[in-house]
C-alpha cells in the first residue's frame, strides 16, 4: 500500500476521477490496516507469548502510536474526500 501511495500522491485531485482514485486507495489502505489489527488480535488470542515483544520499546510504539496514527489519517482522508464535503480539494465550494 505504501508503494501505491507514492503513485497516488502524484495525482492532483482536480477531477472527479482523480478524487475516486484517492478514495479507492484510501478504502484499500484502511481495510489493509484493519486486517493487520484483526490478525494481531487473533494471533494474541492464539499465542499471547508471540505478542510479548510488542510490550517493550521500541516495538511498543507500533500498536500504541503508529497504528492509531495510520487509522486516524485514513479517517481524515475519508472526511476530506467524502462527496459534497465543503472545502474539499476539487469541490466548487472553494
Amino acid at each position: 500500500m505504501a508503494v501505491l501511495a507514492i503513485g497516488v500522491l502524484l495525482i492532483k485531485p482536480a477531477t472527479p476521477a482523480d478524487r475516486r482514485a484517492y478514495f479507492a486507495w484510501n478504502v484499500i489502505g484502511f481495510v489493509d490496516i484493519l486486517m493487520v489489527v484483526i490478525n494481531a488480535a487473533v494471533q494474541a488470542m492464539r499465542d499471547p507469548a508471540s505478542m510479548q515483544p510488542l510490550l517493550r520499546l521500541p516495538l511498543s510504539l507500533l500498536p500504541t502510536f503508529l497504528v492509531p496514527l495510520i487509522i486516524a489519517s485514513h479517517v481524515l482522508l475519508f472526511v476530506r474526500l467524502w462527496p459534497g464535503e465543503r472545502g474539499a480539494p476539487g469541490s466548487n465550494n472553494e
